[in-house]
């Protein structure tokens, strides 16, 4: 088990590895843009297996995850930001990790489509920092947490005896990346070669963006999903009302064909006993082919009869 994208490309090339901006792609055709990004890297002078952090922005976009991904091969540990930090916060988390590169993906320019690079990639020894993740602050300013590659591969076997990997598995990515939560969820993916789908939530945060959230479930045909209780509670409720809106209307639609059939039919067997009358007026009709107008004009009746009592 690893947390490297490009033996999930040698593994598993064809299967969905992230689902992003609308953009659906394979473990091979991310693999081919991390690597693509490297270049980048290394012109801001970033090197393979450096101590020191790189900061971040985690913003959720595919450009982000390009760049995640990236550090985790070349072993480059992450100061992961919150987008709606204050330039002080970002300061102060920066300084206290000593990182030696801030990068915003809003601000970088897209990767060369046809970049080729041929240098290999180091092999990280579990025992490197794969994160410094600030703490949530509530007694002070955040102090950061140094969290191993071990650590985060603990977690990944532990859920992988825990929830045994499926070929159709799709984990949900709602949680901050800028904590351990959201990093998490991407970790133990990546580990089992589990395809992620990522939900942004909209200005008003999770709470505010949960019907979208529980159509993206069923949309994207989830099977894993990571919440803290509240929010959790919050998108049952609001799952348990889905459905039952889906059912009145299931209701109302079956109610408004029941009563077009009854219309339909009522006037089909109006327009047939009209013409049984309009039939039995005509002088000379053979015996035979009365009994059966009688009998149809009968037939019609009963039934006629029928749809007025229902």
């Amino acid at each position: 088990m690893n947390l490297s994208i490009l033996a999930a490309a040698r593994e598993m090339p064809q299967a969905d590895a992230l689902i992003c901006e609308g953009q659906r792609l394979s473990f091979a055709a991310l693999a081919l843009r991390v690597r693509a990004r490297r270049a980048q890297f290394a012109a801001l002078g970033l090197q393979p297996l450096s101590a020191r952090p790189l900061a971040l922005v985690v913003d959720g976009s595919l450009t982000m995850f390009e760049c995640l991904y990236l550090c985790f091969e070349l072993g480059v540990p992450l100061l992961p930001l919150h987008p709606r930090l204050t330039k002080p916060e970002r300061e102060q988390l920066i300084g206290a990790s000593s990182a030696q590169l801030l990068i915003d993906p809003s601000q970088l320019e897209p990767a060369a489509k046809h970049a080729r690079d041929a240098e290999p990639f180091p092999r990280a020894p579990e025992e490197r920092s794969l994160a410094f993740v600030p703490s949530s602050g509530s007694t002070g300013r955040p102090k950061l947490v140094d969290l191993s590659r071990r650590a985060f591969l603990a977690l990944a076997r532990a859920d992988a005896e825990r929830v045994p990997r499926q070929s159709d598995d799709r984990a949900l990515l709602c949680l901050p990346l800028s904590h351990v939560g959201g990093l998490s969820v991407v970790t133990r993916a990546l580990a089992a070669r589990r395809c992620t789908v990522v939900f942004r939530a909209g200005g008003g945060g999770l709470l505010a963006s949960l019907p979208e959230l529980a159509q993206s479930l069923v949309a994207e045909r989830i099977t894993l999903l990571s919440l803290v209780p509240a929010v959790l509670a919050r998108l049952l409720r609001e799952v348990r009302s889905a459905l039952h809106r889906r059912k009145r209307e299931e209701s109302a639609a079956k109610r408004a064909v029941a009563a077009q059939m009854h219309r339909e039919m009522s006037e089909t067997l109006t327009a047939m006993l009209l013409s049984c009358e309009l039939a039995m007026s005509v002088p000379n009709v053979p015996s035979m082919a009365a009994e059966k107008i009688r009998a149809i004009d009968n037939l019609a009746r009963e039934l006629r009869l029928r749809l007025e009592i229902n």
